[in-house]
């Protein structure tokens, strides 16, 4: 979403709700004291209006109980013929349009006279009328019935009883027609859909202000004349039969026991607050529509310096210091993009000097790693030398079988030198891992071929320590780097020998899925938990604390977490000090099977030399004297040059090439020997020359080791260099060596 439009909605949003939330508040206020006012209003006029009906109905009834009153006090009735009465009687009702019918009769009921305006009239005619009326009504006020309909559907109708005053034990009954009420109910100036309407004391509706509302004869709302109760005159807010409410105002009557109601949908009632309501919602509309136009305004206004803004807190985020903000408002923005610059121009001064020792400190560190590559790769190189000699000649010794004591003191002294070529080599694999040197070169391999070296050596080592020894290896195909693989099953295995006094050492690898997982265990001391992790630094030995050499250097594990970072392993390590150990890592199984070459062949039985002719291409003395010795003793027809002239001279007295050729890297005058390597190449087989280095130079030993040439690294194994030898003379079938030619001859 764009800056302007972000802006736009903010302000949008808050000036929008201040307006309308301070006009809300306001129309609120103002509703709520009009709401009050406008009630107090309606409830004071529809008071006056059911006072105004109250009056008029009793008007009503006064007018015909006055004319009544009127004849039966007429000091000549007494006496009169019945006919003469009746005359009187019919004059009233010409008079009085809402009486209908009248009815003289003596205190037992008796019918004296009927006149009607619908019947026949008639005299005597022995009818009886209930007399109940007659009980408390007097010559001067009138006792009224109850409200009746004749049948369904007809006008409401009332008894009026008077007493005669004319004849002793006479009364009048007169009926009066209920639709004269609602008539004059009609005739109320009401507004809107105001109405009103009457009750009886049952709640019987006696006449309503429209007329064409059917009057029924049952009881209309006897709960709202509960509501009311007692009082003479009051309003309420109501709900009526329909269930609507409304403003419900009475006034009750004394003669009859009557209560006229004026009834007000609230709609009416609260008409100007409704009013006032929707003035107040257009005025909020109003102000929120000025809020949408003021803030579209004011993100036309802000947007661009916001952008402008944001777009130098960007170049600055992306290190791009040189960058300034352009920006002239005159206000606080200008001011912000003036700070926003100075913070660039400081951070810039704070990283050019960061810089600057940065450069500093690095180039010390790389003169320091030059320094200490040089050293490692001269002491490495001169040291490897004599150690090299003293190992080939140790393992010559050997071979002569010297006598008792000797033979202990040469074992002794075999052991501390492979403790010490042990040592070189672990801390010459660290460093190459640090640098970064040793990558892993995945191929498709056997994995047999690549745990049977490990095996094979560990199985011996069992059987010499009394352990049982578990080999339980699927034939299957892996992706991987087989070296670095055996390398770290070499580790662990070694680590489960040396610290199992008895029970058992394992090697299991079984076909998961799309992966290979491979577990060696033991039965040994085991490992704390706190331990676990410790075990994988350099030099931690945590059951030697004297550091015996027999028990390792401390190397071996930490090599092992170089190389499961190195293949992505996932080495997983189980543990419980007394319990023995258990370590799990994982080899992807192969997609597409290659064939194994004779290189990767494993012979566990030592190769037969002799008669092999081997040129050593070597300048140290002490290593020469020591390969003669142990390569006579293999009955190896060895000879000896220090340089590629040296080497031709040999081509030339021996009048062909050797079955195998030991080069060594740094050859005398500073010859390089891979070059000689490259030389001899193009004249025999690459498989007949191994190159044996002590250099550790990553550079050096990456092209040593993409020449496609064997590389060994000094000091090494006798019995590594008699495979080798045996390997690279014997490999290529068609070849004859110098051995198969003298048993020709």
């Amino acid at each position: 979403m764009s800056p302007r439009r972000i802006i736009f909605r903010r302000y949008a949003l808050i000036i929008s709700a201040t307006l309308a939330g301070t006009l809300g508040a306001y129309a609120l206020l103002e509703i709520a004291f009009s709401t009050r006012q406008n009630v107090r209003r309606a409830q004071e006029f529809h008071v006056s209006e059911a006072r105004a009906l109250a009056g008029r109905v009793s008007f009503f009834f006064e007018e015909i109980q006055r004319n009544f009153v009127a004849v039966a006090s007429f000091p000549w009735s007494r006496g009169l013929p019945v006919t003469d009465r009746m005359g009187e009687y019919q004059r009233i009702m010409r008079l009085l349009p809402a009486v209908r019918e009248v009815v003289l009769a003596d205190d037992k009921g008796a019918e004296l006279f009927f006149v009607s305006r619908t019947d026949p009239d008639r005299i005597a005619s022995g009818r009886v009328v209930d007399t109940v009326l007659f009980e408390g009504a007097g010559a001067a006020n009138a006792r009224f019935s109850a409200v009746r309909h004749e049948r369904a559907g007809s006008a409401p109708f009332v008894l009026l009883a008077f007493r005669d005053r004319g004849q002793p034990g006479v009364f009048a009954l007169a009926t009066v027609n209920l639709q004269f009420v609602s008539d004059e109910l009609a005739r109320m100036p009401r507004r809107g859909k105001e109405s009103a309407y009457l009750l009886d004391a049952e709640g019987r509706l006696v006449a309503h202000s429209d007329v064409s509302r059917p009057l029924k004869a049952k009881a209309q709302d006897r709960s709202l004349l509960d509501r009311i109760g007692n009082e003479a005159e009051g309003s309420q807010w109501l709900r009526n039969e329909g269930g609507a409410l409304t403003l419900s105002v009475w006034r009750k009557l004394e003669n009859p026991p009557w209560t006229v109601i004026v009834e007000s949908p609230w709609q009416e009632a609260l008409d100007p607050v409704l009013a006032a309501l929707y003035r107040a919602l257009a005025f909020i509309a109003i102000a929120i529509a000025c809020a949408v136009l003021i803030s579209r305004w004011l993100a036309d206004r802000m947007a661009r310096p916001v952008v402008t803004l944001k777009e130098g807190a960007e170049a600055f985020g992306a290190g791009d210091l040189d960058h300034r903000i352009e920006l002239h408002t005159g206000d606080e923005l200008e001011e912000l993009a003036k700070e926003f610059n100075l913070m660039a121009a400081q951070l810039q001064d704070y990283t050019v000097g960061l810089e600057r020792k940065v450069d500093e400190k690095t180039a010390r560190l790389q003169e320091a790693m030059r320094a200490r590559a040089l050293f490692l790769a001269a002491a490495s190189h001169d040291l490897r030398q004599p150690l090299y000699a003293i190992s080939i000649l140790a393992d010559t010794m050997a071979l002569e079988m010297p006598p008792g004591t000797t033979q202990t003191m040469l074992g002794k002294q075999r052991q501390a030198i492979g403790v010490l070529r042990e040592l070189f080599d672990n801390l010459l694999d660290l460093s190459r891992f640090e640098s970064g040197e040793i990558r892993p070169r995945l191929r498709d391999v056997r994995l047999r071929e690549v745990f049977a070296p490990a095996a094979v050596e560990h199985e011996v080592l069992c059987e010499a320590k009394g352990l049982k020894w578990i080999n339980q290896v699927e034939d299957a195909w892996v992706r991987t780097d087989p070296e670095l693989v055996r390398r770290l099953a070499s580790n662990l295995l070694s680590n489960a020998v040396r610290y199992t006094p008895t029970g058992k050492v394992s090697l299991i690898a079984r076909v998961t899925g799309a992966e290979v997982s491979v577990t060696i265990a033991d039965t040994g001391v085991g490992i704390s938990p706190s331990d676990q992790k410790r075990v994988f630094e350099e030099f931690v030995q945590l059951e030697n604390p004297s550091r015996d050499r027999d028990r390792g250097v401390g190397l071996g594990l930490a090599i092992v977490a170089r190389i499961d970072r190195l293949l992505g392993a996932r080495l997983a390590l189980e543990s419980e000090a007394g319990r023995g150990t258990r370590v799990t890592f994982h080899i992807p199984v192969a997609v597409e099977v290659a064939m194994p070459t004779v290189d990767e062949a494993i012979e566990p039985t030592a190769p037969d030399l002799s008669g092999l002719r081997v040129w050593v291409v070597e300048d140290n003395a002490m290593v020469r004297d020591a390969l003669a010795a142990q390569l006579g003793a293999w009955g190896v027809d060895a000879a000896f040059a220090a340089t590629r002239a040296q080497v031709e001279a040999l081509r030339e007295s021996d009048g062909g090439w050797a079955d195998a050729v030991v080069l060594d890297d740094m050859l005398e005058g500073g010859e390089n020997g891979l070059e000689v390597a490259r030389w001899l190449a193009e004249h025999i087989p690459a498989h007949r020359i191994v190159m044996a280095t002590g250099n550790v130079d990553p550079q050096r030993v990456q092209l040593l080791e993409e020449s496609g040439l064997r590389v060994l690294r000094k000091p090494m194994a006798a019995s590594v260099l008699a495979r080798l030898l045996h390997d690279a003379a014997c490999l290529d079938g068609s070849s004859t060596t110098s051995r198969e030619r003298a048993r020709a001859g």
